[in-house]
């Protein structure tokens, strides 16, 4: 991300802090760049569809412009370091 000059902050968010956000994602090799569109049924950012399951938990749909940048470059590193640069 860094290095396509995106700003990172990495660290533990309080709930009133996400839920103030712009884009919100997890991230880890499993689930690679997912996005998280709602909090407590509250909408992060300008995601559509943003509603909770019935548990009030988070549903994950439509990721925001720099979630969907991320995405991108992840799978395309992911790519690279697996069958070498395609470029």
């Amino acid at each position: 991300a860094v290095a396509e000059g995106i700003g990172v902050t990495q660290g533990l968010w309080p709930r009133s802090e996400l839920a103030s956000a712009e884009e919100a994602f997890v991230t880890n090799s499993v689930m690679e760049v997912t996005p998280l569109t709602a909090l407590d049924s509250h909408k992060i950012g300008d995601s559509c569809d943003n509603s909770s399951d019935s548990s009030g938990d988070a549903k994950l749909t439509t990721p925001g412009p720099v979630t969907r940048q991320l995405q991108k470059l992840y799978a395309r590193a992911v790519i690279e370091q697996t069958w070498g640069d395609f470029s």
